[in-house]
């Protein structure tokens, strides 16, 4: 079992609080609307073909590394705990339908929208957290993961590789939250 199989058993723990699949191949586990009517805990977006990833790279203007590839081919893009970690991905679609509201936040912002001071061209935004807008990135010259704010690329945490931060991260985020999404010390900050 990989790091991606080992991740999707932690978002499978929370499929008693429900499971729905949409039209486009998005998997959202554990319905908590305590958080909001409709929100869910675990988003998972279907995967993306190589020529998806193909144009994707041409537009962000970066080469994607090879170990971000194999992960946007089984899926572009998650979104868990509600938002306390998120990979970013490619938005399929823009209506105002509430099926089109579970997509994964744009890769093309953090990359050319809004990429923070000191970014290199080497750093390819992939990801962050919701809860104090920080950012995750790939640093392509060496395949290693640094956390900056949003404004300023300077690291605040590294790991020596993406598949070692995600499956890190989610396991650590698991130890925040009760069987129901519920944060257990929401005075405990969910970064690192």
């Amino acid at each position: 079992m990989d790091y991606f199989e080992r991740i999707l058993e932690i978002v499978a723990s929370y499929e008693s609080l429900g499971v729905r699949s949409l039209a486009d191949g998005t998997k959202l586990t554990g319905h908590v609307p305590h958080v909001a009517p409709q929100a869910w805990f675990q988003q998972v977006y279907p995967a993306l073909d190589q020529f998806e990833i193909e144009r994707l790279e041409e537009s962000v203007g970066i080469k994607f590394p090879q170990v971000f590839v194999d992960f946007l081919k089984r899926a572009n893009g998650l979104y868990l705990f509600s938002g306390h970690l998120y990979i970013c991905g490619v938005r399929k679609n823009f209506s105002r339908s509430i099926e089109a509201a579970w997509q994964p936040f744009s890769i093309f912002t953090p990359n050319i929208d809004e990429r923070p001071r000191g970014a290199k061209p080497a750093f390819l935004f992939v990801g962050g957290y919701e809860s104090d807008g920080s950012q995750l990135y790939i640093d392509t010259s060496d395949l290693s993961v640094c956390r900056c704010s949003a404004r300023s690329a300077k690291p605040l945490h590294k790991w020596a590789s993406f598949e070692m931060m995600l499956e890190s991260e989610v396991r650590r985020l698991a130890t925040h939250f009760d069987s129901q999404g519920r944060l257990l010390d929401p005075k405990r900050p969910t970064t690192p």
